[in-house]
């Protein structure tokens, strides 16, 4: 962030007159870290996506269905864990598979 700062102040001056050359210029801004996102391979996709069937409670049982629902929309599309909870009925197209 400083050497941004740095770059931006030197470019002024030197844009301004105020210094004939800009040394900043030979300065390497460091690169970010892009943090790649841990997916599942086949087995733990397989395991994921057969938990809502080795659901025991009697009182949660009913909703195996929306749950396999939710955990298939979540692996398959991409979507993130708070866009797929404000997702509602609206949002889905089925005659346009959006």
């Amino acid at each position: 962030m400083q050497i941004n700062i740095l770059h931006h102040f030197f470019r002024f001056l030197h844009v301004s007159g105020y210094i004939n050359s800009n040394p900043a210029i030979l300065i390497r801004s460091p690169r970010k870290r892009v943090k790649i996102p841990k997916v599942f391979n086949d087995i733990e996709l397989e395991k994921f996506l057969k938990a809502p069937d080795y659901n025991t409670y009697t009182r949660f049982k009913k909703y195996g269905l929306r749950d396999k629902l939710i955990f298939t929309m979540f692996a398959y599309t991409g979507l993130r864990r708070t866009e797929l909870i404000n997702l509602n009925w609206n949002d889905i197209n089925l005659g346009i598979n959006t």
